[in-house]
């Protein structure tokens, strides 16, 4: 797939989606926990790969053209 995230919400993705798993597994534990877990998760992987799937959907990007 094409990217389409700016290296700037690349950056903030990473950081939010660490922040919600360690959040979520460290402190809240359970159900709560497991859910941030996977949002966290996501926002990780759309982070590192670059894309993500609804903005594809929408045929939106925030990535600067070259």
């Amino acid at each position: 797939m094409k990217q389409n995230e700016a290296t700037w919400e690349r950056i903030t993705r990473v950081v939010i989606g660490v922040a919600l798993i360690g959040f979520g597994f460290a402190s809240l534990g359970g159900i709560g926990g497991a859910v941030l877990g996977a949002i966290g998760l996501v926002l990780l992987a759309t982070g590192v790969v670059g894309t993500c799937p609804i903005y594809a959907a929408l045929k939106f990007s925030t990535k600067p053209t070259t």
